[in-house]
């Protein structure tokens, strides 16, 4: 019997895997998924928990239910994430099956603007490092995001801008053993100004979602700070809303 070890519905957990099954190759754009009778023994989970798992996929775009022909995996044209679970746009990036990089990466180090200081819980006089960088996939300008983060966090540790070439959180994680737990996240609609327009490759009306975030530790200290811009025509977000009970 499948052990899992999982918080809230099993459904989005179900949902998890199978999706990992389609960022890994093990089902490609085309393919017919297997029937829910075989998936869910598959999987070991009853249909009813099936079926949720397979609503969530298609709303997210992943999965198309053909009525008389099956359950067929689709062709992706732009980047979508759900906001149930914080994933760094790297992640995104390369669940889509896509390869991430940055560009036009610019490093400051200094103290900011009172609220910026703020939002890290640290005295205004504290150094941060402000870290400015746009992603793409597969080329493609999809974020541009501006980070703040306290310059104790690296320790005596020389910045290189090739430490922040792909994701900001597995850098420290893996480098500096900082571990983000969960984010608090605004969503802003906003227009950009023509420079940032111009390296995300938009038009300067085009609608831009801001999500402005702290990120949290598992003790519930701030660990940064971001602000990422993602052009809507590029990069889509979505959230599955249950009835209160």
């Amino acid at each position: 019997m499948k052990i899992r070890r999982y918080r809230g519905r099993l459904s989005s957990l179900v949902k998890e895997e199978l999706l990992e099954m389609i960022v890994n190759g093990d089902m490609n754009a085309g393919d017919q998924l297997p029937s829910e009778d075989r998936l869910a023994e598959q999987l070991e989970v009853s249909r009813p928990t099936l079926r949720e798992a397979l609503r969530m996929l298609e709303i997210e775009g992943y999965i198309a239910r053909y009525q008389g022909k099956g359950t067929f995996v689709t062709e992706r044209t732009n980047l979508q994430s759900g906001l149930e679970y914080w994933r760094s746009i790297s992640e995104i990036i390369e669940r889509s099956g896509k390869t991430v990089k940055a560009k036009s990466i610019r490093m400051s180090e200094g103290v900011f603007e009172k609220e910026i200081h703020d939002k890290l819980g640290i005295d205004s006089r504290e150094v941060c490092l402000r870290l400015e960088r746009i992603r793409t996939a597969d080329g493609e300008p999809v974020s541009c995001s501006i980070d703040y983060i306290p310059r104790k966090v690296f320790g005596y540790t020389e910045l290189t801008e090739a430490m922040f070439e792909k994701s900001l959180v597995h850098t420290m994680e893996t480098s500096f053993g900082v571990h983000i737990q969960y984010s608090m996240t605004y969503l802003v609609p906003v227009v950009v100004d023509d420079e940032m327009a111009e390296e995300l490759e938009i038009d300067r009306n085009s609608p831009v979602l801001l999500l402005d975030e702290v990120h949290y530790d598992a003790k519930d200290r701030p660990v940064f700070y971001g602000k990422e811009y993602f052009p809507y025509s590029k990069v889509k977000f979505h959230i599955i809303r249950q009835r209160a009970t």
